[in-house]
């Protein structure tokens, strides 16, 4: 028994390892644009909320969804907690899902007074090897 609870602590502890700054999962299906030149916008910080829209039926969850973050840091932009990144779900819609209490570095671009990501944006904030 104290067995499978030292095991657990240590998975567990592997988990909450602060260097999770992984992009969401990326999905093959999203075909990326050339990137637009300018300045690269990220922040880097915690998934902590996240503001659903629904259809006017009340109950289907709109594609366009935000996720809310606490920011430790940001490149680009002045960004204070909470800070809000709107992105698409569907994965053929280049979305992206993020997981509340992870670490992570978004790539944003800005759309009017908004700021949003999606799955290429995600892939040119991912870790490059040796990094």
């Amino acid at each position: 028994m104290h067995l499978f609870a030292v095991l657990a602590l240590a998975v567990q502890a592997g988990a909450a390892d602060p260097s999770l700054t992984a992009p969401p999962e990326l999905r093959s299906q999203c075909r990326c644009k050339p990137s637009e030149s300018g300045e690269r916008i990220t922040i880097r910080g915690f998934a902590i909320d996240g503001e659903i829209r629904v259809a006017e039926n009340g109950r289907d969850p709109l594609p366009r969804q935000a996720t809310v973050f606490r920011v430790l840091s940001a490149h680009g932009v002045e960004a204070q907690t909470p800070f809000k990144v709107w992105h698409m779900t569907a994965p053929d819609r280049c979305g992206v899902m993020f997981d509340y209490g992870k670490l992570y570095v978004v790539a944003l671009r800005k759309s009017g007074e908004e700021y949003e990501t999606d799955q290429c944006l995600m892939r040119s904030a991912a870790p490059k090897e040796g990094e």
